[in-house]
């Protein structure tokens, strides 16, 4: 596969093997450059960032030597070197992260001195194709503007803090997962806001002169359609026009990203991998949803019918969890990647309660994995939790999931490119 790399006003080729399949989610912690797509024509919508040959355009700067990434930041440079640790496959996996992404995260609003920002503002749970979309059309007005960008978010879900002790967030991502993700989108700042009870009392008009003019100095802020910030959420677009000429911010609403007639939002993306429908979620994700935990001990139940499973604790506590069933997985380790059948349910067969459970049998894997963290990517909803006369009867039934589930994950090698 041919990778065009270009920093914003510069070109220059460069030749890039890439995996057949995506590559382990551990992989995307790795930062890198860089660097966004280099788009020139009118943004239009896309369907999917998933595919299984792509040819993609990121920035790369022409200052580049061999062996080295450098970060622009309107002003300030600094260099670092790329030192692959992996050879063969693994290694292009590592070239690719590392030129995807050089996001530079903020806390507490210590915006550079100097620097003004085209932002935008919101909780960008599952950073889907929606808000990749709105994301694109924000690089653009930076490059129109001459102004670097910025996403501005919050390490807890807004009504966390506003209905305290009475709503429990159901998150697509981890605040881990969701800069990672925001990290390969190519946009240059990550603006983390914490959400108090005094900021959730701020008006729009307020938040938008007292936050984002005079503490994050955002020159232009692009709102995605629908949505509402300030106190009780009351104002819209027309609003924020009006508060942002005021105070010197220049506001624009960006149109809504649909797929067909489906409207793509986080809202609508939960129902999906609350019913299973997790194949359909992940076309409006742009990636396969995944489950991150720690490996703890189970009942070993598994291990006596012949399918050892790997019993996982979640690292979110608050990540949406599938309906109970059964699920073919790609499962990451750190050093490997395998085929695997996910269980989420209480085991009714064995009367275990309603506690519910998740483990993952991995295919053609030997060995210990207590303690270990697992990625699991979650490819498609096999069949539901069902109880089961005797336990002959669920091991025949286990055969049957594995062998769908290899056959099944042998057809789906695909490449995911996340950044857009």
């Amino acid at each position: 596969m041919r990778f065009e790399l270009t920093h914003r006003y510069r070109h220059y080729p460069l030749k890039v093997a890439c995996l057949p399949i995506s590559p382990p989610a551990h992989s995307l912690r790795v930062p890198g450059t860089g660097l966004e797509p280099a788009r020139r024509k009118p943004l239009a919508p896309e369907t999917s960032a998933s595919t299984n040959s792509a040819t993609r355009a990121y920035s790369y700067p022409k200052e580049h030597k061999r062996g080295a990434r450098t970060s622009l930041f309107f002003g300030h440079k600094s260099t670092s070197y790329f030192q692959p640790t992996k050879s063969g496959k693994a290694f292009y996996a590592e070239v690719r992260n590392f030129y995807l992404c050089n996001m530079e995260i903020i806390r507490n609003g210590a915006v550079p001195k100097g620097v003004q920002l085209v932002a935008t503002v919101g909780s960008f749970d599952g950073v889907h194709a929606g808000h990749r979309f709105l994301l694109r059309n924000l690089r653009e007005t930076g490059r129109t503007h001459s102004l670097p960008t910025a996403v501005i978010t919050f390490p807890h879900h807004p009504r966390e803090i506003v209905q305290r002790n009475k709503y429990r967030p159901e998150l697509l991502n981890s605040f881990e997962e969701k800069l990672t993700l925001l990290a390969q989108t190519g946009i240059d700042y990550c603006i983390v806001l914490d959400f108090t009870a005094e900021l959730s009392q701020l008006s729009a008009e307020a938040f938008i002169r007292e936050i984002l003019a005079d503490k994050l100095h955002v020159r232009t802020l692009l709102t995605g359609y629908d949505h509402h910030f300030g106190y009780n959420r009351t104002d819209g677009s027309a609003q924020y026009v009006k508060y942002g000429r005021l105070c010197g911010v220049e506001v624009l609403s960006v149109a809504y990203y649909g797929i067909g007639e489906t409207v793509v939002c986080s809202s609508g993306i939960r129902k999906l991998i609350a019913e299973g429908q997790v194949d359909i979620a992940a076309h409006l994700l742009t990636y396969t949803y995944r489950l991150q935990g720690t490996v703890t001990e189970g009942f070993r139940i598994g291990r006596t019918l012949g399918f050892p499973t790997a019993n996982l604790k979640l690292n979110e506590p608050n990540k949406l969890l599938p309906k109970n069933g059964v699920y073919a997985v790609w499962a990451d380790t750190d050093e490997q990647r395998y085929k695997g059948m996910l269980y989420i349910g209480n085991r009714p067969t064995f009367n275990r309660g309603a506690t519910v459970s998740i483990e993952v049998h991995l295919l053609n894997f030997t060995g210990d994995l207590y303690g270990k963290v697992l990625t699991l990517s979650l490819v498609r909803f096999l069949r539901p939790d069902t109880r089961f006369a005797n336990t002959s009867a669920l091991t025949t039934q286990l055969a049957r999931d594995q062998e769908t589930t290899d056959t099944y994950l042998a057809k789906v090698q695909t490449i995911e490119v996340t950044a857009s």
